[in-house]
């Protein structure tokens, strides 16, 4: 879901990728 990851902020990027991977 590279959408959702990429509307996320860079600082929350990895806490967006974790929970959307």
């Amino acid at each position: 879901m590279k959408a959702i990851i990429v509307q996320c902020d860079m600082m929350l990027f990895c806490f967006c990728f974790t929970k959307y991977s």
